[in-house]
């Protein structure tokens, strides 16, 4: 491409200046045709590493080539229910029990707390003093 507009330059220079002829717009279309040769002409827009032009290709039947599959058609699905949610197992929250040395074990989470009768006692002060701190709730 470059070669011909070189060519095309040259020639409507030395049209304009040297022969000082009017076969300016001659240059011109002969250009123009030229030019456009490779939109028309693919095995010369292939040799010029150009893609292949499909701008006249408008009124063409388009065709699937032969070496693509087409998708098949969609079809209708089942609707699929969610699975049923699993039941857990029963979450023990904290757990009381007697140790074989006579105290009382107190197991809340990973923490496990042994008292003795003194212990006891006072883990049941602490906790009526806050029960008497609660306001009565009304239903």
């Amino acid at each position: 491409m470059f070669w011909w507009s070189a060519v095309y330059f040259i020639i409507g220079m030395l049209d304009l200046f040297v022969l000082k002829t009017d076969l300016f717009p001659l240059t011109q279309l002969a250009w123009l045709c030229i030019i456009a040769l490779p939109l028309v002409c693919n095995p010369l827009a292939r040799w010029l590493n150009m893609k292949e032009n499909t701008m006249f290709d408008l009124f063409k039947k388009n065709k699937m080539p032969k070496n693509v599959v087409p998708f098949p058609a969609p079809r209708a699905v089942a609707p699929v229910e969610p699975p049923a949610p699993k039941e857990k197992d029963p979450t023990t929250y904290y757990e009381i029990g007697h140790t074989s040395d006579n105290r009382v074990s107190l197991k809340m989470g990973y923490t496990t707390l042994t008292m003795n009768y003194q212990g006891v006692q006072n883990l049941i002060d602490q906790l009526e003093l806050y029960q008497s701190q609660l306001h009565q709730e009304t239903e």
